[in-house]
């Protein structure tokens, strides 16, 4: 194995005075002052990008002229909107799923990877606490590809707010 020459690393003499960790916080390296400060600099970045093109963990793509991992697949995220008050976590779940099998089957194009958003649907789930739940949903939301909506879904206030957002910003939105 050959050694790796480390005078890339050079420019790190020049970083100003930056905060890696702050105490009063739990770590998060990208927080940090320093990892960002490093990562900006070309020398890095030209060294990290020579490693994994030289490793083969990269590979170009000509006609598109982009790179992308040799692991990539594009996954696209789906959102299940549906009534849930009243209903007990593994109802909920099970619903989810079959919602999930029915936009697979039937709504969704074809020859792409999907994977569904559930983790905003906990199993210490309380519908005593509505507004909690709604913003949950609605962060999870965010990251959506597409947003699949029961048949019923105009009956749930929390369904027409997520509605609502959904067309407010554009997401790509199935109503069963």
């Amino acid at each position: 194995m050959r050694n790796i020459n480390w005078d890339f690393m050079d420019c790190a003499k020049r970083m100003p005075e930056l905060v890696h960790h702050r105490k009063d916080q739990e770590y998060n390296i990208m927080e940090s002052e320093v990892a960002e400060w490093l990562c900006k600099q070309p020398e890095i970045r030209r060294k990290i990008f020579s490693f994994a093109k030289q490793k083969k963990l990269i590979v170009y793509d000509p006609e598109k002229g982009t790179w992308k991992g040799v692991n990539y697949r594009m996954i696209k995220y789906v959102f299940i909107s549906m009534p849930m008050n009243g209903k007990s976590y593994p109802a909920i779940r099970e619903q989810m799923h079959q919602l999930f099998g029915t936009a697979l089957a039937n709504n969704l194009p074809g020859r792409e990877t999907y994977e569904l958003i559930s983790h905003h649907v906990r199993e210490d789930f309380d519908s005593d606490q509505p507004v909690w739940h709604l913003g949950n949903a609605i962060q999870a939301m965010s990251i959506a590809d597409y947003v699949v909506f029961a048949k019923d879904w105009k009956d749930a206030r929390g369904c027409r707010i997520e509605h609502e957002i959904a067309e407010a910003y554009g997401l790509n939105i199935i109503e069963l």
